[in-house]
């Protein structure tokens, strides 16, 4: 499976990708840390499964959902936000 992570924080990014990899025995495909490189990066090389965080910098997360959807239906998991000792 093909899975990116698109979170603000790099220490989430990095326990995201160690839970899916230890997990699932799967590697992120890409990272992304706001909307534009989430947007860019989805146009250039769009993953089965999108982590999404719902604190994204950049624009509003629901206007990047539905672009995603609409342009690659690509699966999405929305991530509320949280402090990092919340993530495994």
């Amino acid at each position: 499976m093909n899975v990116a992570i698109a979170h603000p924080d790099a220490a989430i990014r990095g326990r995201l990708e160690a839970l899916i990899r230890d997990a699932f025995g799967v590697e992120s495909a890409w990272e992304a840390d706001d909307y534009e490189d989430t947007l860019n990066r989805i146009r250039r090389e769009p993953p089965e499964l999108l982590l999404l965080s719902l604190d994204l910098p950049g624009g509003r997360v629901q206007d990047l959902t539905k672009e995603i959807v609409e342009a690659t239906g690509c699966a999405i998991l929305l991530l509320e936000g949280g402090a990092p000792a919340d993530v495994a």
